[in-house]
């Protein structure tokens, strides 16, 4: 994003795009500096922008890409990017309010999942030994924990090593099957309207970006399809492109889609077709939903935070009470005549 908004500045101000990448260069590191290489070389080569970001490979999306092929070709770049930085810019802040809002009760399980393994690592094997010593009869409760600590203990190279090649597992199926694994958890019954509103803020937000920029309206619905994690909202958009080759409006082409959009968003595109503001009614209806998914954040958060405080009360409970249990029985007999 940086890179993209320093080039928009650079260029309003009219820098020639070369100088402007020359000048870039000085500072870059990394990533931006391959890119900027990259343009370099390919514009030298007389390939255009979006040629040279779409052949290398590089990290820009379908939609950016799309973007900067149509300002090129309208002579609109310097506007585009500005459309661009601000598109990309709106999706970060979105998708950092919704991280934002599993940030808490994801800290309070992590320090839970700390207390107990420290409990079960350092704490009851010190305990086990004095129980050893005094050679009396533990209740069941204390006799599970004792060992499981020990299991720890004795396996603890398996158990750390088994821990890594899950992570490293899920990060490897995150990273290929990045779609299936957001399709199997937002597929949940209570988050597939979540995931169903964070995909209608998404597509509608970059669809109204693109047909601002002068791309048509089957364009633009063929460019945002792969934004949705949703097969059912994916189906919804690639259906609606069939029936405007047969003539019907936007609007028309959701109506038949029962269930997956919302009746409002239909009104919204139904208005603004025929207002000839589309773009505008379309991010609209991303600002609305994005309310929508916010709400939706903080009453998970809100529910989600008892649930761990109980996860958190009843375990830490349950450990107590294996280690004071014992103690108070050998107090018991010791304190009987």
């Amino acid at each position: 994003m940086d890179l993209l908004s320093n080039l928009h500045t650079m260029m309003s101000a009219g820098i020639p795009i070369i100088d402007t990448i020359d000048t870039l260069l000085a500072d870059a590191k990394g990533n931006e500096k391959l890119v900027l290489i990259t343009l370099r070389d390919g514009l030298g080569e007389g390939k255009s922008i979006s040629d040279v970001l779409a052949s290398s490979r590089l990290a820009f999306d379908d939609v950016t890409i799309s973007l900067i092929r149509s300002s090129e070709v309208s002579g609109t770049l310097e506007q585009t990017l500005d459309i661009v930085v601000t598109n990309i810019k709106s999706d970060i802040a979105f998708i950092q309010k919704a991280r934002n809002a599993l940030i808490y009760p994801l800290f309070i399980l992590s320090i839970f999942i700390f207390v107990v393994i420290f409990m079960l690592v350092y704490v009851i094997p010190n305990v086990a030994t004095v129980f050893k010593t005094m050679n009396s009869k533990l209740p069941i409760q204390t006799v599970l924990l004792i060992n499981v600590s020990a299991f720890i203990l004795q396996y603890w190279p398996l158990l750390v090593g088994g821990i890594i090649a899950i992570i490293l597992f899920f990060i490897l199926l995150y990273q290929t099957r990045r779609r299936f694994l957001l399709q199997t958890f937002y597929s949940l019954p209570f988050l597939y309207p979540l995931a169903r509103d964070i995909d209608i803020v998404r597509i509608t937000r970059n669809m109204s970006y693109i047909l601002r920029s002068g791309i048509s309206l089957t364009q633009a619905i063929e460019l945002c399809v792969p934004i949705a994690t949703q097969p059912h909202v994916r189906q919804a958009f690639e259906n609606s492109l069939s029936k405007i080759a047969e003539g019907k409006s936007f609007a028309e082409s959701l109506e038949d889609i029962s269930g997956t959009i919302p009746v409002m968003v239909r009104r919204m595109v139904q208005a603004g077709e025929r207002s000839g503001a589309l773009e505008q009614s379309l991010i609209e209806i991303s600002r609305r939903f994005e309310d929508r998914v916010t709400s939706k954040l903080q009453v998970i958060t809100i529910l989600i935070e008892p649930v761990i405080m109980l996860l958190i009360g009843v375990s830490v409970g349950a450990v107590m009470l294996g280690i004071i249990s014992p103690i108070y029985n050998l107090i018991g007999n010791i304190a009987s005549p």
